[in-house]
């Protein structure tokens, strides 16, 4: 959900804060008129090479050149390098200035000052739907850095076939772990700095030691990775939430596969795990984790087939995406993900897809949560103007390519530019909301009901030293009767409790024989079942703060019970 509002609106902040930080913190740039033909010239074929990927004509259209920031960012390292060179002691120069330039090296070997420049731009393509696309430039000659090379050349984007029609949540991408792990040793090694150079040089011997080679392990690694989840409508569970114990919840499952060159991995993990069990089930070899029964399906398997490795929440999940990949009739045939893939890129090297059922899950959680906790008439009223804020038919698929010229990020989705601002707000407002307003009412709720336990003990209290000075206990069958007797009024202080927390008045009675007194609560809805209830309960729900509380001869014989 907050995928687009979230990246849309950090995108802008981000750029908003660095162009202040360029006019604040830097004057302007003096060169050679030479060097300064050639840097205009430069802006120029970046704006063009810029602006002409970017969609013209809607909401949003920005470009900015990052050229200069890169050379601001480039002096405050030095300038903090050699200030601090200039006042530290000498035992602590040569350290410093290790750290102050592997921090240096990183931003430039990672690739950041590669990039020259960043446009952006969003609109509408449809009425209900909306095309944004970030733009992130450079040089073509400009291709050494870590995130150029990490996420390899855009292919085509065979995982969307991975997708089974359940789908409501997908993230793809590509990476080079064994790249990776190489250009983390060659800066470990450049970097002259003892702790890091150590550390990096311990890890393939620590693993070693417990029979796992790096080197295999990563070359095993196909460079493709992504998680799915999926709610399964025709299998419904119920769940405790908020004041009911049966919320219905389509039957979640979770699975994150990696494409591998070999079964490496899966060896390794059966070897490793002697806790679980190993078989073969439709030809499919797999490891089974135990764990305890659940409210939901979970049966943890690690399953390897053919060039996939997928560890899932439940075998259901794994049938589902091997029946997608094989017949190419999951997600992507949906007509739901046909209008909202048109006009995206075919190839890339990740994706991101959001579908509505999703969303309107959440926002049934976050509905049950609010009415749930206290279903008076004016709260729900301003709950309901709060969540019809929320975007409920809110769905999301967004493309990241990795060309000559950098990379490209390409989103649809039905926000415009106003409520992709307030989206991430509105969002992280209401699962906030969600989480605090009934934590807020169950801790009112639990308040009062402290209260009026501390309320029966005290009358309690009071019933027991008039039974020690009368030799009986109060002969009444109503607590306003009780609120009568004067000797009753003399063991008070102050004032005698006679609500309880609620506002509801307390009872009294006596049994026929005289020998048992009961002090009770009715709880929150007032309504008192009778004083033959024993025993305790827990306060799993708001639901639990109804019940009674009863105290009798000096004990609590009904009532609530920490866990």
């Amino acid at each position: 959900m907050d995928s687009s509002g979230g990246k849309m609106k950090h995108i802008i902040i981000i750029v908003s804060v660095l162009i202040l930080l360029i006019h604040s913190c830097s004057g302007p740039v003096k060169t050679e008129k030479g060097k300064s033909d050639s840097s205009k010239l430069n802006e120029a074929n970046h704006f063009s090479a810029v602006t002409q990927q970017l969609d013209p004509g809607g909401d949003l259209f920005l470009y900015l050149n990052t050229e200069k920031i890169n050379r601001t960012i480039g002096s405050m390292f030095k300038s903090i390098r050699e200030f601090a060179e200039a006042n530290m002691p000498k035992d602590l120069k040569t350290r410093f200035s290790d750290v102050m330039r592997f921090i240096s090296d990183i931003f430039l070997k990672i690739g950041f000052s590669e990039i020259s420049a960043v446009g952006i731009s969003s609109k509408s393509i449809d009425p209900d739907l909306n095309r944004s696309r970030v733009i992130v430039y450079r040089p073509h000659a400009r291709d050494t850095g870590l995130i150029w090379r990490l996420l390899g050349k855009s292919t085509p984007l065979s995982e969307l076939d991975f997708l089974p029609t359940q789908t409501v949540y997908a993230d793809f991408g590509h990476f080079d772990p064994g790249f990776l792990w190489d250009w983390i040793k060659k800066r470990a090694l450049e970097s002259k700095i003892k702790p890091i150079q150590k550390g990096v040089a311990s890890v393939e011997p620590f693993l070693q030691k417990a029979d796992i080679k790096l080197p295999e392990l990563l070359a095993s690694i196909n460079g493709r990775a992504g998680i799915i989840f999926t709610m399964d409508p025709a299998q419904v569970n119920h769940i405790p939430l908020g004041n009911t114990d049966k919320f219905a919840m389509p039957s979640p499952a979770l699975a994150f596969i990696i494409t591998v060159q070999n079964h490496y991995i899966f060896e390794l993990l059966k070897h490793k795990m002697t806790f679980a069990k190993y078989h073969k089930l439709d030809q499919l070899e797999q490891i089974s984790i135990p764990v305890p029964p659940m409210p939901i399906l979970i049966a943890p398997r690690i399953i390897k087939s053919d060039n996939l490795l997928i560890i899932a929440s439940n075998e259901k999940i794994v049938q589902q995406i091997l029946a997608a990949k094989k017949n190419r009739d999951g997600l992507i045939r949906s007509r739901e993900f046909k209008h909202l893939s048109q006009g995206l890129p075919k190839k890339g090297v990740g994706f991101t897809f959001v579908s509505k059922r999703l969303v309107n899950f959440i926002y049934k959680i976050q509905a049950q949560g609010f009415f749930s906790a206290d279903p008076s008439a004016q709260l729900i009223k301003n709950r309901q103007k709060l969540l019809s804020a929320f975007q409920t038919d809110f769905t999301f698929l967004g493309i990241l390519e990795n060309e000559k010229n950098g990379l490209i990020f390409t989103a649809n989705h039905p926000l415009g530019l106003e409520k992709i601002a307030v989206m991430p707000v509105v969002f992280a407002a209401g699962v906030v909301s969600a989480i605090a307003i009934p934590n807020f009412i169950r801790a009112l709720q639990n308040s009062k009901q402290m209260r009026s336990l501390g309320d029966l003990k005290q009358l309690g209290a009071a019933i027991e030293m008039y039974r020690t000075e009368k030799g009986y206990y109060p002969k009444y069958k109503t607590f306003q009767s009780l609120l009568t007797d004067r000797e009753f009024q003399g063991y008070f202080n102050s004032r005698i409790p006679q609500k309880d927390g609620w506002g509801n008045l307390f009872l009294y009675t006596i049994s026929e024989s005289g020998d048992h007194y009961y002090l009770a609560s009715a709880g929150k809805d007032g309504k008192y079942e009778g004083n033959d209830q024993r025993g305790s309960y827990f306060l799993t729900s708001m639901n639990a703060f109804n019940r009674d509380v009863i105290y009798s001869n000096g004990e609590f014989v009904y009532g609530p019970r920490s866990r």
